[in-house]
């Protein structure tokens, strides 16, 4: 399957206030798609529009918690209403906790399971109707590439049904094991 070049894509890039998620926002942008950033942080994505638009890129955010699946729903529908159809859905938004299993709350558990995994199934049920649609498109969960979010064999079959609908899973490796070692080096320094 042929996706279209970079340069005629619209491209989503949740979980884009930092780290992979706002690296990749930048790398498409540099490359000529239409982006649709989101993130939690209103400064931080107001930062990455200003970067995106200082070399001309087209641009939009939304304000989003990947937790809530109105709030996934309404970044597809920017999408649509700023640029009027949706090719590839990048899915990056995660939350971690280091602490004992005795130290962590069951809300603690809960926003873990909300973000990394729900927040997942809601970005795929926002981008899959849309990525059908518009015919060969690319579906990337950071989680599902890496195996973090879902067991094995869940992975496989999602990945099975969505090369059959005619979509496929983009890879950003560069970025993810750029941006990745920044990470190991900033959490390699914070510890005590």
């Amino acid at each position: 399957m042929q996706l279209k070049p970079i340069e005629r894509q619209v491209v989503v890039v949740a979980g884009a206030s930092s780290g992979i998620g706002r690296e990749t926002a930048l790398q498409f942008a540099k490359r000529g798609a239409k982006v649709v950033v989101s993130g939690r942080s209103e400064s931080k994505l107001a930062s990455l529009v200003d970067e995106i638009r200082s070399f001309a890129g087209e641009v939009v955010s939304v304000i989003s918690d990947v937790a809530i699946f109105e709030q996934v729903n309404a970044i597809a529908d920017k999408a649509i209403e700023a640029f009027g159809r949706l090719d590839t859905w990048v899915h990056v938004p995660a939350t971690a906790l280091f602490a004992t299993f005795e130290q962590t709350t069951p809300e603690e558990f809960e926003r873990i399971i909300d973000v990394n995994l729900m927040g997942q199934v809601y970005g795929a049920m926002a981008a899959l109707p849309h990525l059908r649609r518009e015919g060969p498109g690319g579906f990337n969960s950071y989680f599902l590439n890496r195996g973090k979010a879902f067991p094995a064999a869940t992975k496989r079959l999602f990945c099975f049904q969505a090369r059959n609908r005619g979509i496929c899973r983009v890879a950003a490796s560069r970025v993810a094991a750029r941006t990745n070692s920044h990470q190991r080096d900033e959490y390699k320094t914070s510890r005590h």
